[in-house]
């Protein structure tokens, strides 16, 4: 009993997502997306990018609310900032939901994998959740990469437009 409570006191246990931005990437199927999480926490908590969580969840209405419900135990929706494939229309319905909330979405066109990669909805999801990590958080941009821009929702005319701005930090 006693070497079980000090292998537990031994335990260092990483707080939840106080005070930082959660960086979600959506890999957007037609009937299936997959979330990847990102944070300082998760990285420091799992070592890499790749071994953070995701989530996957379908395309419908009860679809929509469980992805929000899994944030919302991790942090408050106004410290979340989303990064989504532009993919014709199927990310359409998962944007104008998320602005409704008020959550930051950024979108992106569906970039090209190296050649010889493996394709996953896990790998993809996280993929553009670090670039969205690494370009916000960190203020840096790999070779390649496109810069992302925000996406906003008129509600009074019920319009989308995206703006892009420079992510390096002011």
């Amino acid at each position: 009993m006693t070497q079980q409570r000090k292998a537990r006191s031994a335990l260092v246990l990483t707080p939840m997502l106080s005070q930082e931005t959660l960086y979600i990437g959506v890999d957007i199927g037609k009937f299936r997306h997959v979330a990847g999480f990102l944070s300082r926490t998760l990285l420091a908590r799992h070592g890499r990018f790749e071994g953070c969580p995701t989530f996957a969840f379908e395309q419908s209405r009860e679809g929509l609310r469980s992805p929000v419900d899994r944030i919302r135990e991790l942090v408050p929706l106004e410290q979340v900032t989303i990064l989504l494939e532009h993919t014709g229309h199927s990310h359409r319905l998962l944007e104008q939901y998320l602005l409704e909330l008020d959550i930051t979405v950024y979108r992106i066109h569906v970039q090209e994998r190296p050649k010889g990669m493996l394709k996953t909805d896990k790998r993809d999801a996280l993929r553009l959740a670090n670039m969205l990590y690494t370009q916000l958080e960190l203020g840096a941009k790999a070779r390649g990469q496109i810069a992302v821009g925000p996406t906003s929702f008129c509600a009074h005319r019920g319009s989308r437009s995206t703006e892009r701005i420079d992510p390096t930090p002011l």
